[in-house]
């Protein structure tokens, strides 16, 4: 699902699966670890994709189990446990 209320152009022209928040009402990569504003994947469209099975880019293993948040690398995630959510 895209959500074309947050549209910014350019965002197309992101790598797939590159995390992004919203920033002064346009979507950019998000750069903070465990960024509480994210708000999507950026997917080939200038809408970010909200809800679905997309591709995520991804700093360091995953294993089964594990949850996504963000890293400190632009635009990507990295994994954590999820007693790390209980925090």
């Amino acid at each position: 699902i895209y959500e074309v209320g947050l549209a910014t152009k350019g965002l197309k022209d992101l790598p797939i699966g590159t995390l992004v928040e919203c920033e002064d009402g346009k979507c950019v990569p998000c750069n903070k670890y465990a960024d509480e504003l994210v708000m999507g994947v950026s997917g080939g469209k200038d809408e970010p994709i909200i809800l679905g099975a997309e591709p995520i880019l991804v700093t360091g293993d995953v294993k089964i189990g594990q949850y996504i948040i963000t890293s400190n690398e632009e635009g990507h995630g990295e994994s954590v446990d999820f007693e790390y959510l209980l925090k």
